[in-house]
């Protein structure tokens, strides 16, 4: 069983971990009409086990659990601040400081965990490795032999049952996704717990050379959309680029996914990565409009 840094260990499968105000808190969800029979339990995060590195940074939102048209539940990102109004991972204005989201967190109750979200400038790289734990908290040796190589911080993600790893190091092209293993490093958001595994590092490490074996060896046959060209400088402004995205004949999708909603995508991430790929046609590949 994995020992995680400063908390009890973690309930098999119920994706929450044993603490002692988690009684308290489900029950005033309850009583607000925020939890529901089947729904997720809410993360109980370590902000102290959080990389000073992450903490440091303006990139921070709040998630909750949500249904999908599909009746699956999905972690939606929300403004720190302001916290009704969504988050979009290609927005920087609706990204906060780490203390604002910290405290957003604790005194909402309907909020279900913080999320930091990659940008172009910052390199910081994000693996998600999903369900490659098994019911008693093993980590499966395909899961251990990554976290061996990129040998930085890691941590439990909310289900109790994934394991996300942060880096220095920067990807080539785009982020990528394939059964159960997903790597970020810009235009997507991901849940931090603050569960770290106590045998990894506690702060991000730079690992460039490890991230390029690990890219050869899991995505080499997907290069992804932009390996094969430099990222252009677009000629339109983002008033323009906005316009023609909604006027074309995916803009319905687009100015779906522009609003935030992603209920037309098995995941958040595979939402992200949609409008990613629109918002790539009409700036030219322009890396800071998109993330604009």
């Amino acid at each position: 069983m994995i020992a995680l840094a400063g908390t009890p260990q973690a309930l098999p499968g119920s994706g929450v971990f044993a603490e002692s105000d988690d009684f308290q808190i489900d029950e005033l969800r309850l009583s607000q009409g925020f939890a529901g029979v089947n729904r997720p339990k809410r993360t109980n995060v370590l902000p102290m086990n959080i990389p000073e590195t992450l903490r440091g940074m303006r990139q921070w939102v709040l998630w909750r659990y949500e249904l999908d048209e599909k009746g699956k539940w999905t972690k939606v990102p929300y403004h720190a601040k302001y916290t009704a109004r969504m988050a979009k991972s290609n927005d920087s204005t609706t990204w906060s400081s780490f203390d604002t989201a910290l405290a957003g967190y604790e005194k909402t109750p309907d909020i279900d965990g913080i999320g930091f979200v990659p940008s172009i400038n910052d390199l910081i790289t994000a693996i998600d490795i999903d369900d490659w734990l098994d019911e008693a908290g093993n980590i499966e040796p395909r899961a251990q032999e990554i976290i061996t190589l990129l040998d930085s911080y890691t941590e439990i993600s909310p289900s109790g049952k994934g394991i996300r790893i942060f880096i220095f190091g920067k990807l080539p092209g785009t982020g990528r996704k394939k059964a159960g293993l997903e790597v970020y490093d810009k235009g997507h958001y991901l849940t931090v717990t603050g569960h770290h595994i106590p045998s990894t590092p506690s702060d991000i490490q730079s690992r460039q050379q490890q991230l390029d074996t690990f890219m050869d060896k899991y995505f080499k046959e997907d290069p992804g959309p932009d390996t094969n060209y430099e990222p252009g400088e677009s000629v339109l402004t983002d008033d323009v680029v906005i316009e023609k995205a909604s006027a074309a004949t995916n803009g319905d999708k687009f100015k779906t996914l522009w609003a935030g909603d992603t209920s037309g995508y098995p995941s958040p991430s595979e939402a992200d990565s949609a409008l990613c790929f629109i918002l790539a046609f009409w700036t030219g590949k322009d890396p800071a409009q998109m993330d604009r």
